[in-house]
């Protein structure tokens, strides 16, 4: 089936070659990039200078990483020490020598997240509650564009990438996130930050390969190509082999450019990427015959294609408007049929300083997604087009009651969408520093969750799971969504703490209370007799907005610079869940209890400039008694030599505790398969010139 003649957005053919790339998206990224690059001037005067951010990394002390700065908590910048909210920042340098190979399994560094595989190609990522493999209470975005898919209410963190090399630090905010950024950050926000393009001039390259990961590889070149213009393009590409369990392999390549100009009172940013997948796995699709749930193996085609572009203008130290839009394509080949999603953004921001006490942030937005939906042999979409809107307006005031003691946070996000109408999400956010070496913050909130596309339109005609016989005749259970749900809902209380005792120690402690309404939850209809393509009979089950639950927890994190060469980091969370009303989705015990990890980090010096670096993560996961899968522990083990300034020689080892384990398990609606994660090492070569 291919998407009707009215569809006013690009079309492309389904018969392609593996690695199609969307012909005009890859020639408008491609284009603009090398337009940029060709503007590199001749003269030496703007060729740039060497930068050895190796160097630069080394050199920073404990009392700077207390610095950082973060922007999603306030879409400003502000330190990350003074944030009335429960954040976590993850530096690049951070993501690198943990040795994880995903961006989904570096948010195991945060505490509060529940971070799980359940096959090589599918993660189960949220932040207090309700994982699956598509969580929809978390919302995710790559430089301010929203990783959240509107077609199936979540995230698919298999197409979330980037070179590793080129991410300044990936913000994490636990807890609602819906005053700024909308509906969907119910229970968080993530926010992968890349770097300036000013920050990444000169040439990368990584290559490596292992045991699982077979071969994967990078390169990225930086330039200043004007005086007070900067430019990179890169490429990535790997190679995954299949879990033990099989049929999960797969291979993809991504390559994208970023460019930014540093004018006087004003910062323009241009960016885009472009990436291509192949995903094999191994599915039990439903059928009305014995056997009634057949493995069977299948290719998935993932491509996509985005650009974004921001521009930033000071008009005074008070005062400072940001335009942002953009537009993001994806498509996906499952079963020979064509989905197509296409989201077009914008976005106008306001910050404002009213000398003395209000910092004001304030403006609008407006989204369009137009989306082909294609029927495959184990879902349907009725129906198959949607052209969905978005408009939003917020607003967000910091009142400095107490100079540099007290500050009050008020602000409230409106939004209209077409599937709930009009939503809102206010909050009020108290922060106390009572010397600059603490913080104490408090704060209410509301936030929703919009059902879109994968409530009220999909309709699964058999879910996965063996049928039962009533009277001769096997019984299935056929899952249906229903326009006119309600949104979630989420009443959020929270409360914090941080702390440096000493010069090199520092603790951050968040606790939190949360009361969730309208949640999604399945109602039973009558059962009925089917005789096509045999007789058979199906019992509906419907998506009704009957759930309430309850959350509450804690989080901790610490740092500890013990010596020089030598720092500790610990997290530590727990959760209590309790939900009323039936469905499959939500049942308790789908998030571990306790979460504990514990790195020690070491810097080895050998003899200038030689080193050795040392990463050890240890980290304890409690039990899912809802599937049920037992507690475990892990070890991964990143040893790195750099025998000069340029070149770095790493062997990594991950799980190494267990030969094998399961992390987490489908639900019933879903067929993914489910593959025990093995111990694996692999090896990995970068250079930098």
């Amino acid at each position: 089936m291919k998407p009707p003649v009215s569809l006013p957005f690009p079309r492309f053919s389904r018969r392609r070659p593996p690695f199609f790339l969307p012909s005009v998206p890859v020639l408008l990224v491609a284009g603009l990039g090398l337009t940029a690059f060709d503007l590199r001037a001749a003269d030496p005067a703007v060729q740039p200078d060497e930068t050895d951010q190796w160097a630069k990394l080394k050199t920073m002390n404990f009392d700077d990483l207390l610095k950082v700065e973060v922007t999603s908590v306030s879409k400003r910048s502000q330190r990350l020490f003074e944030s009335p909210a429960a954040v976590f920042s993850i530096s690049g340098e951070d993501i690198q020598r943990s040795g994880a190979r995903s961006i989904a399994d570096a948010l195991r560094l945060s505490p509060g997240m529940s971070v799980a595989q359940q096959n090589g190609a599918d993660w189960a990522v949220t932040a207090r509650g309700f994982n699956d493999v598509i969580a929809d209470k978390l919302l995710v975005l790559m430089d301010g564009r929203t990783l959240y898919s509107p077609a199936t209410d979540g995230v698919s963190w298999n197409t979330v990438d980037y070179l590793f090399e080129d991410i300044e630090r990936v913000e994490v905010v636990r807890g609602p996130g819906g005053t700024l950024w909308g509906a969907n950050a119910v229970n968080g926000v993530i926010n992968i930050l890349s770097k300036d393009a000013r920050d990444t001039v000169g040439s990368y390259v990584d290559a490596g390969g292992g045991s699982y990961e077979h071969a994967f590889g990078g390169a990225r070149y930086g330039t200043q190509f004007s005086e007070n213009g900067y430019g990179r393009a890169y490429l990535k590409y790997n190679v995954r082999d299949e879990l033990p369990g099989g049929g999960d392999s797969g291979e993809k390549v991504q390559g994208g450019f970023r460019t930014d100009w540093h004018l006087p009172t004003t910062h323009l940013t241009l960016q885009g990427d472009v990436y291509s997948q192949r995903q094999y796995t191994r599915l039990s699709i439903p059928q009305y015959t014995p056997p009634y749930l057949p493995l069977s193996e299948h290719l998935y085609l993932y491509s996509g294609a985005n650009l974004l572009a921001r521009a930033e203008h000071e008009f005074n130290e008070n005062s400072v408007l940001e335009v942002q839009g953009y537009y993001d394509h994806t498509e996906l080949d499952q079963f020979n049929r064509l989905s197509l999603q296409h989201i077009w953004d914008v976005e106008v921001q306001h910050t404002l300083k009213l000398p003395p006490w209000h910092t004001i942030v304030y403006g609008s937005g407006y989204r369009y997604t137009p989306d082909y939906l294609a029927t495959n042999p184990y879902v349907s979409y009725t129906p198959a087009v949607r052209h969905n809107q978005v408009f939003n307006a917020f607003v967000q005031d910091e009142l400095e009651l107490v100079p540099d003691h007290l500050r009050l946070t008020l602000g409230t996000k409106v939004e209209h969408n077409d599937y709930t109408s009009w939503d809102w999400s206010p909050s009020a956010r108290l922060a106390w520093l009572p010397t600059e070496r603490q913080t104490a913050w408090v704060a209410a909130s509301r936030s929703v969750q919009v059902p879109t596309r994968g409530y009220s339109d999909l309709t699964i005609p058999a879910l996965a799971i063996e049928p039962t016989m009533v009277n001769g005749l096997p019984l299935f259970s056929r899952g249906q969504g229903r326009p006119g749900l309600e949104a979630q809902e989420l009443i959020s209380y929270e409360v914090g703490y941080r702390v440096r005792p000493t010069d090199a120690v520092t603790f951050d402690l968040a606790g939190y209370y949360n009361v969730y309404d309208n949640l999604i939850t399945a109602e039973f209809g009558n059962v009925f007799l089917e005789t096509t393509p045999v007789p058979h009979l199906v019992l509906p089950i419907h998506a009704v907005n009957g759930g309430k639950g309850e959350t509450h927890g804690v989080e901790l994190s610490a740092h500890w610079q013990a010596m020089e060469w030598w720092r500790w980091s610990l997290a530590y969370s727990y959760q209590e869940f309790k939900i009323e009303g039936f469905n499959h989705s939500f049942t308790e015990g789908r998030d571990p209890q306790n979460q504990a990890s514990l790195r020690w980090s070491f810097d080895i010096p050998i003899g200038k400039p030689s080193e050795w670096r040392l990463d050890l993560w240890g980290r304890y996961v409690d039990r899912l008694p809802a599937f049920p899968l037992d507690a475990y522990w892990d070890l991964d083990v990143r040893l790195a030599w750099r025998p000069s300034r340029h070149v770095e020689l790493a062997i990594v080892g991950q799980n190494l505790i267990d030969s094998r384990r399961y992390e987490f398990s489908s639900a019933a609606v879903a067929a993914n398969p489910v593959s025990p994660i093995p111990r694996s090492v692999y090896g990995e070569l970068s250079i930098r010139f």
